[in-house]
C-alpha cells in the first residue's frame, strides 16, 4: 500500500508539471510570430537538410504508453549571420522540428548533438518524410525530456524493487498526500449550509480521520526507525569497529564545533541524517567532513555527493579538493566553475589520453632504435659496408622518385579540373556519415575511459539529474549526500538515491530557504513544492 500510494502520488504530480511545462512552450508558440521568435533565439527558420545518418529503427518503448519511433541525425545547414551564442538552445538541450509551426505540423523531438556558424545535427525521434531535403524546416528550443524521462523511471524503479532497498523502504514509509488531504478539508469547510454532510456522514469521516492519524503515527515510527538504524560497519584496515575510528577521526577534526561534530558522527552512522542549518554556518563544510570521513577512515569508496544546483555541487567539490579527496566533477564544462577544471572528468580524460599517446611513442621509439640496432649488428656481422649499401638505396631511391614523379605529375595534370571541384565541395553524405561513425566510435573509447577514471575516484560530485545518465548506470553506490535539499523537488532528488542506489543517505539544507520552483500551480497546491526535506517526519526530541 505505501508504495502504490508514494507512486500514485508523484507520478500524478509529475505529469502536471510536464503538462505545464509544455503548455508554457506551446502558448509562445501561439503568442509570438516565428521571426520574433527567431530575433530573440528561441527559433531557427528556413534550414536546409544536407545530410542524414546514424538510422535506429524502432525498440522497445523505455517508459509505458510512449512508443519508441526510432531516431535519425539530421544535418541542417545553419542560415548566414547566425550569431550561435544568441541561440536559447545549446548542445545537448532539447528541441522540436516542423516544417512551418510546431503546433501544426511537427517531426518529433530532439537533442542538439552539435552547433556551430556552418551546421546544427539534431539527433530527432520521429521519422522524417520522403520529401525531407526539398523543403524548409523551423527549429525550436522545446521542454526538457531527459529530466521527465529520469525523474519517471525512477518511480518505476521504486514499484520494481524487489525486496525493497532500506532506503526506498523509508522514503514509502513516510506519508504522502497530506497536502492533498488538507486541500479537500479546506473545501469541505466552504460547503453551504444547504449541502453540508448528514450527522452519521460527518461522524464516519471522523472516525476513518483518527484511523488515518494512528497509521500516520505508524508510519512515522516506523520511517525513523529506519532512518535510525546503526549501519556504521568496520574500519578499512580492520584492526577497529568503525564506531571508535570515527570517533577518533572526529574528534582530531580541530576546525568544527560541538554540534557540527554531533552531526558528522550521526551522519556516518546511521541509515538517513538530516543536516539542518541557516546560512552561513557551515552546512557545506560540514558536508565536506561527512564524506572525508566515509572515504578515508570507512573505505566507502566511490561515493556520490550530488544537489539539484551546479553552485552547490561546485562548493562541495572545491571543499574536497582542498582537503586532499581524489574527487572528479562531473557534467558539461560550461555549467561549473572554471577554476575545478582540474578535476573535471573532461580533463581528466583528456590527460588520461595524452599520457596514454605519449606512452605509444615512447614505446614506438624504443621499437624503432632497438630495430635500427639490430639492423646495424646484422651488417656488420655480414662484413657488408653500411655506408656503400645506404648510398646504393640512394641511388634507387633518387631514380624511383624521379619516374614517380613525373608519373604522378601527369596523372594530376589529367584530373585537375575535377580534383579542384570536389576539393571545393562540402562534405558528402557518406564523408559525414563515416565522421559520425569515427565519433562513435570515440565515444565508446571516451566511455571507456570515462568509467575506469570514475571507478578510481573517491568521490563522484554530480547534479542530481545527471546521476541518472548512463555513464553512472553501473554505479552502485554505498553512501550519498545531498545538499541545498529544501531547494529540489522530491521527484528531482529521488533520481540519484533510487537508480544509483545508497546503502546510506545525508540530506542536507535549511528549510526556511526558498522551497522549488514548481510552474504547475495545481501540483504546487498537491505538495510537489513541498521537499523529501520537509516531509520526512522529525526524529523525536530528547
Amino acid at each position: 500500500p505505501g508504495v502504490a500510494a508514494y507512486f500514485g502520488h508523484f507520478v500524478s504530480l509529475l505529469h502536471l508539471e510536464r503538462l505545464a511545462e509544455l503548455s508554457s512552450f506551446r502558448r509562445r508558440f501561439v503568442r509570438h510570430p516565428a521571426d520574433r521568435l527567431a530575433r530573440i533565439g528561441w527559433t531557427l527558420t528556413n534550414l536546409q537538410i544536407f545530410g542524414t545518418f546514424g538510422k535506429r529503427d524502432k525498440r522497445k518503448a523505455l517508459l509505458p504508453g510512449w512508443p519508441d519511433t526510432g531516431s535519425e541525425f539530421v544535418a541542417f545547414r545553419m542560415p548566414w549571420g547566425v550569431d550561435v551564442e544568441r541561440l536559447r538552445f545549446k548542445r545537448g538541450e532539447s528541441v522540436i522540428v516542423s516544417r512551418t509551426d510546431p503546433l501544426v505540423d511537427p517531426i518529433g523531438e530532439g537533442i542538439v548533438d552539435q552547433l556551430d556558424w556552418k551546421k546544427m545535427v539534431v539527433n530527432i525521434f520521429g521519422e522524417l518524410p520522403d520529401d525531407a531535403r526539398s523543403v524548409t524546416w523551423r527549429v525550436d528550443s522545446y521542454a526538457n525530456k531527459v529530466v521527465y524521462e529520469r525523474q519517471m523511471a525512477s518511480l518505476l524503479q521504486i514499484v520494481a524493487l524487489e525486496p525493497k532497498d532500506p532506503i526506498c523502504e523509508l522514503l514509502v514509509a513516510a506519508e504522502v498526500g497530506k497536502v492533498d488531504a488538507w486541500a479537500e478539508h479546506f473545501g469541505a469547510k466552504k460547503v453551504p449550509p444547504w449541502r453540508k454532510k448528514t450527522m452519521a456522514k460527518v461522524l464516519e469521516e471522523e472516525k476513518q480521520k483518527r484511523e488515518q492519524e494512528q497509521k500516520s503515527s505508524k508510519d512515522a515510527s516506523r520511517c525513523i526507525t529506519l532512518a535510525r538504524q546503526d549501519v556504521l560497519g568496520v574500519a578499512r584496515d580492520g584492526s577497529k569497529n568503525g564506531k571508535a575510528s570515527v570517533a577518533e577521526a572526529v574528534a582530531a577534526m580541530t576546525d568544527l564545533n560541538d554540534s557540527q561534530r554531533a552531526a558528522v558522527s550521526e551522519a556516518v552512522s546511521l541509515r538517513c541524517t538530516i543536516v539542518q542549518g541557516p546560512p552561513g554556518t557551515g552546512k557545506t563544510h560540514t558536508a565536506v567532513k561527512v564524506l572525508q570521513l566515509w572515504v578515508k577512515t570507512l573505505g566507502l569508496s566511490p561515493i556520490l555527493a550530488t544537489s539539484d544546483s551546479n553552485v552547490a555541487v561546485d562548493n562541495i567539490a572545491e571543499g574536497l579538493h582542498r582537503a586532499g579527496v581524489r574527487s572528479v566533477r562531473l557534467g558539461r564544462p560550461e555549467k561549473f566553475r572554471e577554476h575545478l577544471d582540474e578535476i573535471a572528468l573532461d580533463t581528466l580524460i583528456r590527460k588520461k589520453k595524452e599520457a596514454a599517446k605519449a606512452a605509444q611513442e615512447i614505446a614506438k621509439k624504443r621499437a624503432e632504435e632497438e630495430a635500427a640496432r639490430k639492423r646495424k649488428e646484422d651488417e656488420e656481422n655480414a662484413g657488408e659496408d653500411p655506408e656503400e649499401g645506404l648510398e646504393a638505396g640512394a641511388d634507387d631511391d633518387e631514380v624511383d622518385e624521379d619516374g614517380l614523379a613525373s608519373s604522378v605529375g601527369d596523372s594530376f595534370k589529367q584530373g585537375a579540373g575535377a580534383k579542384a571541384g570536389a576539393k571545393s565541395a562540402a562534405k558528402t553524405e557518406q564523408d559525414m556519415a563515416q565522421e559520425h561513425r569515427d565519433k562513435q566510435k570515440q565515444r565508446m573509447e571516451d566511455f571507456r575511459v570515462r568509467k575506469e577514471i570514475l571507478s578510481g575516484a573517491e568521490v563522484i560530485c554530480v547534479t542530481t539529474m545527471s546521476a541518472g545518465g548512463d555513464i553512472l548506470r553501473d554505479f552502485n553506490f554505498k553512501a550519498v549526500l545531498i545538499d541545498e535539499v529544501a531547494q529540489a523537488t522530491e521527484i528531482s532528488t529521488i533520481v540519484p538515491v533510487v537508480l544509483r542506489g545508497a546503502r546510506q543517505l545525508v540530506l542536507v539544507g535549511d528549510h526556511c530557504q526558498l522551497p522549488p520552483s514548481v510552474i504547475s500551480r495545481e501540483a504546487e497546491l498537491r505538495g510537489l513544492s513541498l521537499s523529501l526535506y520537509q516531509r520526512l517526519p522529525p526524529p523525536p526530541r530528547g
